[in-house]
């Protein structure tokens, strides 16, 4: 029998908005924007913002955009650095993957062996996904037992002359914490002192990038530290845009020319580093928008509006003697709260929770921990822009009903 409604209406009821996305407890991607950025996104998104030659307007954009976030991370004098668009995180993680590997392979002519890249066990999957296609040896450091991110404990017995760089990252996506970046960058320094050896590091912010600046002003993890040669962040986190944005700004330096590939065929010669060569002008113009319109004060502002969000649940959560808390703990983090069952039966109890808030239009994901606490499973909230108090006392309901069905 077929079905009264037409495919337009289908469609449109397949997931219903906004409804469905704000109760999504896991995702760290944007589900809801300001009114004028929608209607700017809504009003770019016929435009491929790759193509200058069409549309110039959006190179002044995209410099806009990248000085502000070079700013951000304190690059000192902006012609020592690039910066250019990606998809996200993903891609960008692979493009300085492909930096760090050229920039080795050319300071390193004469060593015999496979590269390798160093990340801690909270590192992204896409690290493990980058290696794996360009061909480098993956070593995993594991996170700090109790603060459960990447020290610079065990970074000298997992370097050698094959080693292209470390990946740090600021926000992990299982724990929310901060690398120690600064520490691992001043063991780098000993170690390139002693080896006369330099090896880079990467820090995939791709959350904390548009966090730590407004809310940890005294962590150093950007380019004020000199191992630190390329940052990634990610417009459709924190950044409050739509998803698929993302920023690499890379030291030029290690960024080489001859890895850009030029094309002719849109009417002039463009010369470009990303693997993507089309994206919506959307993200882009709504990026802008937000730089001129928030700047750092405005940012400043919404993200510390999430972390009295956190604070909030926080206290509420603390209040189900069922529930123990992770994270946030004494270190830094982005606005979130990751917390497991306290029962014998945890992993059942945490799996049963989800499932019940399944049932009751919520998404939250279960997750071992990274090594060494990988025996505990765990569960993540996200604090980001559209949850709020309304949101958290549905929320909270949901809970209480679900742990007094566990008490009968």
């Amino acid at each position: 029998m077929s079905s009264n409604k037409n495919p337009l209406e289908k469609i449109l009821s397949l997931i219903p908005f906004p409804s469905r996305s704000a109760k999504n407890l896991g995702t760290f991607s944007t589900t809801h924007m300001m009114s004028n950025a929608v209607q700017i996104f809504n009003h770019y998104s016929a435009f491929n913002a790759v193509d200058s030659c069409a549309y110039p307007e959006f190179t002044h954009m995209e410099q806009e955009c990248g000085k502000f976030f070079l700013e951000l991370f304190h690059a000192k004098h902006h012609d020592d650095f690039r910066y250019f668009t990606t998809s996200g995180s993903s891609e960008a993680l692979f493009m300085s993957l492909i930096f760090m590997k050229y920039y080795w392979k050319i300071n390193n002519k004469n060593t015999q062996g496979k590269p390798n890249f160093v990340i801690g066990t909270n590192g992204h999957t896409a690290w493990h996904k980058a290696t794996s296609y360009l061909d480098i040896e993956l070593r995993q450091i594991n996170v700090h037992p109790q603060h459960l991110y990447l020290d610079e404990k065990h970074i000298l017995e997992n370097i050698d002359n094959n080693t292209i760089g470390i990946g740090c990252t600021l926000g992990a996506t299982t724990t929310l914490n901060f690398d120690e970046v600064q520490k691992i960058n001043h063991t780098l320094e000993k170690y390139q002192t002693e080896k006369n050896s330099f090896i880079p590091i990467h820090v995939d912010a791709a959350s904390g990038g548009l966090v730590a600046p407004f809310v940890n002003a005294n962590i150093i993890w950007d380019f004020r530290l000199h191992h630190v040669v390329s940052i990634n962040v990610s417009s459709h986190k924190f950044g409050m845009i739509y998803p698929s944005l993302g920023w690499l700004c890379v030291r030029s330096e290690i960024s080489s020319e001859e890895l850009q590939h030029e094309s002719h065929y849109l009417g002039k010669s463009i010369k470009r580093y990303p693997i993507q060569f089309s994206h919506s002008g959307s993200h882009l113009a709504t990026q802008y928008y937000y730089v001129k319109s928030l700047g750092f004060e405005g940012y400043q502002k919404a993200i510390k509006q999430l972390f009295v969000m956190q604070q909030l649940l926080l206290t509420e959560l603390k209040k189900f003697e069922q529930i123990k808390i992770i994270t946030p703990n004494e270190t830094a983090s982005l606005p979130g709260i990751v917390f497991t069952v306290e029962s014998v039966k945890a992993q059942h109890h945490l799996a049963g929770l989800a499932s019940y808030l399944a049932a009751n239009g919520w998404h939250l994901p279960t997750f071992h921990l990274p090594r060494p606490a990988d025996d505990t499973m765990a569960a993540r909230i996200v604090i980001r822009q559209g949850f709020n108090e309304s949101l958290m006392g549905e929320l909270v309901n949901v809970l209480k009903d679900y742990f007094a069905t566990q008490a009968e």
